[in-house]
């Protein structure tokens, strides 16, 4: 469920000037029609999905008729409350209904006089007793602080674990850990985190890797040793994460995974167990230097990779006493890669390169004769 902080005149949403041709737009105030008039139409017509009750100055009367009426209502889906005057009371009747209304999916309250009594009375059934709704407009309802407790509870976990996607590993950890028995549980099965340590304060690094997150709740991974300012140092990064963590191979359902400023010794370590993250598809390695031995692990690796699309290789290039390039030229044998990132890379191996990856989309390389300027095909 979503509680929406725009009322019914948002785009694509219920308004009270503009409804769809489905809705029983109701007259206005100075209509003589009684209002329980109007909930008898809107009850006897069963085309009428959206039922639009905004500025109409309800009393407590009308809205006890109202959630009476869809108590056992079955057709209406949406109905819009907008701009009442309604309070702590009337909440309590749409509380009552939506105890037993199992059609309601969009309920518009913006812009009446509910506070903290009315929305926490609403949330309590919400996240006890209705299962069904799914938007929830509460705006200009004089709601502090002492609400957010009722409705952080109110929301159900699905959509908590869509708000997580939407923020990195550490801003989840940081702000919900210890909160509650309920968010202890969440982070502990939350499987989407994404965690960037390149630019990470050294605490905070030691923050997560001892906080025992399951690592098959990991889908991104970044690592660096690269330090670039005091502030964001964390001497030999990897190597801590793969001491104080645990090892790349029990990152199952890794989808990325970037290591920069990585040695030769690291990079062995992880390559080895890559054999076991079964869907990873970005991969992003900066090492240096790069020879032959690296390669040819490389490509043995990824070989056992076959969901890998994405390949960012960051390397050094070896000059000889002349201060000349003498690199030769990389195999590079992952059929399954479709986007490839290389630097230091000379264009007039792209022959070979277009054989060794056939399925190859996109390339991005430097010029080894201009290495600040990036070609892409």
């Amino acid at each position: 469920m979503s509680a929406s902080e725009h009322g019914p005149h948002n785009q694509n949403q219920l308004q009270y000037d503009d409804l769809p041709s489905g809705c029983h737009k109701m007259s206005s105030v100075g209509d003589q029609q009684p209002i329980s008039e109007k909930i008898r139409e809107l009850t006897d017509n069963f085309n009428d999905r959206e039922w639009s009750l905004s500025v109409q100055q309800l009393s407590d009367a009308d809205v006890k008729l109202l959630a009476n009426a869809l108590k056992t209502n079955t057709h209406c889906k949406v109905l819009d409350l907008h701009q009442n005057k309604l309070t702590s009371v009337e909440a309590q009747f749409i509380a009552d209904m939506l105890k037993v209304n199992t059609t309601l999916t969009s309920l518009w309250l913006s812009c009446n006089r509910l506070g903290d009594d009315g929305t926490r009375t609403l949330c309590e059934v919400l996240r006890r007793q209705n299962n069904m709704l799914e938007h929830l407009s509460l705006n200009g309802n004089r709601i502090t602080d002492k609400s957010v407790d009722a409705i952080v509870d109110m929301a159900k976990n699905e959509l908590i674990c869509e708000i997580f996607d939407y923020l990195t590993g550490f801003n989840i950890l940081l702000s919900f850990v210890d909160l509650n028995q309920r968010f202890e549980h969440l982070l502990h099965t939350y499987h989407r985190y994404h965690f960037n340590f390149k630019l990470v304060k050294k605490s905070i690094f030691d923050f997560v890797c001892h906080l025992n997150i399951d690592p098959q709740q990991c889908i991104s991974l970044t690592l660096s040793n690269f330090s670039h300012t005091p502030y964001y140092q964390t001497p030999k990064q990897i190597q801590l994460f793969l001491n104080n963590y645990c090892k790349i191979d029990r990152f199952l359902l890794l989808r990325s995974l970037s290591l920069y400023s990585i040695d030769r010794d690291e990079l062995y370590q992880i390559l080895s167990g890559l054999n076991n993250c079964c869907q990873l598809k970005s991969f992003t390695i900066e090492v240096f230097p790069f020879d032959e031995q690296i390669a040819s692990l490389l490509n043995r690796t990824l070989s056992n990779i076959p969901t890998l699309k994405y390949l960012k290789l960051v390397f050094s290039i070896f000059l000889d006493e002349d201060n000349n390039n003498n690199i030769r030229f990389m195999p590079i044998t992952a059929t399954n890669i479709e986007y490839l990132s290389l630097s230091q890379y000379d264009i007039k191996h792209l022959p070979q390169l277009l054989q060794m990856v056939p399925k190859l989309k996109s390339i991005k390389y430097l010029s080894l004769h201009d290495r600040n300027n990036q070609n892409s095909i």
